[in-house]
């Protein structure tokens, strides 16, 4: 197919205007000054973020093993109970002692 030459010129000067806006956009969010301070938030953020994993972790573990307390134990649920709902048997004495 034909194709003049002022269109091909056009065309082709369209695509390297694209391609140097590209790289000059590359190019000024690489020379921001403020890298350093973004990069030290974000090292904080994951170092925030790590303890948090850990907590939760150790907090997971907690459940699980409670978990698999209650599972194979027959008084598993009655330990969980009293600790976390104040169960009291039937046959059972409460005594409360006043905090002072």
């Amino acid at each position: 197919m034909f194709e003049a030459t002022s269109t091909r010129i056009l065309r082709r000067a369209a695509v390297v205007l694209l391609l140097l806006g590209a790289m000059a956009v590359v190019v000024l969010h690489l020379a921001r000054g403020d890298r350093g301070e973004r990069l030290a938030r974000l090292e904080r953020t994951e170092a925030r973020l790590g303890g948090e994993v850990l907590r939760l972790k150790r907090q997971n573990r907690q459940l699980s093993d409670e978990l698999e307390l209650i599972e194979q134990s027959p008084l598993g649920w009655q330990e969980a109970a009293r600790r976390e709902q104040g169960l009291i048997m039937p046959d059972e004495l409460v005594v409360r002692f006043p905090n002072e």
